[in-house]
């Protein structure tokens, strides 16, 4: 019999904003055990689950998914279907079923939070919505006042934040909103690593390292593209060896058993290419290429075979590749990394190449793993 526990679990850490370590240290178990118990790798305790269940205000046999109302179940189709739109579905897709869910459940924070995300899309159009502007304002600023959740509130400033800088190009309100968040000292791994004498001070160093790399090289990632930043022919070698340098981190770090980090090579590889291309030096496009799809179609299997096992760099050997669905972490569901680079080789600056056979054969490795 299956026992839908763990994506219970789950759904009730991201209800309750409650991350894998925090579950773990109330329990007096790794974050390791948790990660296990949600990709159905192994189960708790049976002492353990009156206490599980007490930590979400819930029953055991909801927990174990004996009992579900119709109401449960419709909200968590709900979610199901909002998040799938937001991700993969059109704005207007995503605005109407936000306001669906939104009509049928008027006091749940995530449904609202996402209307409000949904109407805040209208930033990036040429023409923007001032209507819908005001509307995502206004419901991001009563969740605020009004939610005792962690993730709603840092999610409505994040919110806030963008559409201040983005919609209203008001530096002054945005800058305001940013400081309500505590500076990267005060962040909970950065606490923990420092030890809290339960034993489990290296893993959360681990995490920290983990955690860390990634912002690093993702901010090495903005930072060249970012808009504020030159981007003429004298620029592209510079930033192509800052790409390099990013790519060079995950290395260090994550090793040859990359895993979910696969994918952040891949996109790397991907902006090499770009440059290279707009410089005319096709045969190191065509190299980048060809290293972007070793990496797309690593992350692709990793992501089918790989949840819920540890990386094996000394640097990280007890981090966990989470399981789809984890709060605190976001990577690709609906369509695989070589679907999304398929798109990107549509490009016409790849027309110089496009009909080489070393170009057929990248293409015919993404459509391998596309999905």
């Amino acid at each position: 019999m299956h026992l839908p526990l763990g994506e219970n679990l789950r759904r009730l850490r991201a209800e309750y904003a409650i991350t894998q370590e925090q579950l773990a240290l109330s329990l007096g178990v790794t974050p390791q055990a948790v990660s296990r118990w949600e990709s159905a790798a192994g189960y708790p305790d049976i002492e353990l689950l009156p206490v599980i269940a007490a930590q979400f205000h819930t029953s055991v046999d909801i927990l174990l998914g004996c009992r579900q109302t119709e109401e449960e179940q419709t909200m968590q189709d709900m979610k199901a279907a909002l998040i799938s739109a937001g991700e993969y579905g059109t704005d207007a897709e995503y605005l109407a079923c936000a306001r669906r869910a939104a009509a049928r459940f008027p006091t749940e924070e995530f449904f609202r939070s996402e209307l409000a995300c949904a109407l805040s899309r209208t930033i990036w159009e040429e023409h923007p919505d001032e209507d819908a502007m005001r509307e995502a304002e206004g419901i991001w600023q009563a969740l605020l006042s009004q939610t005792r959740d962690d993730r709603i509130r840092y999610d409505c400033i994040e919110g806030l934040v963008t559409l201040y800088a983005r919609g209203y190009h008001d530096s002054a309100r945005a800058r305001a909103m940013c400081d309500r968040l505590p500076k990267m000292k005060y962040c909970r791994e950065f606490l923990l690593s420092q030890g809290i004498g339960d034993g489990h001070t290296a893993e959360y160093i681990q995490d920290e390292i983990d955690k860390l790399t990634d912002c690093l090289g993702c901010a090495i990632h903005n930072l060249v593209l970012s808009e504020d930043l030159p981007n003429d022919p004298d620029t592209w070698d510079s930033k192509i060896a800052m790409m390099r340098t990013s790519n060079k981190l995950y290395e260090m770090i994550y090793g040859e058993d990359m895993m979910f980090y696969h994918n952040r090579l891949s996109f790397g590889h991907w902006i090499i290419s770009t440059y290279e291309m707009s410089l005319g030096r096709t045969e190191d496009a065509m190299t980048s290429l060809e290293r972007m799809t070793d990496h797309a179609v690593a992350y692709d299997i990793s992501y089918r075979d790989d949840h819920g096992k540890t990386y094996s760099s000394p640097y990280v050997n007890t981090v966990v590749y989470p399981v789809p669905g984890d709060p605190d972490f976001h990577e690709l569901h609906e369509h695989s990394n070589s679907h999304f680079l398929l798109e990107k080789l549509q490009n016409q600056r790849y027309d110089p190449i496009r009909d080489t056979e070393r170009f057929g054969t990248v293409l015919a490795r993404l459509r391998e793993y596309d999905r």
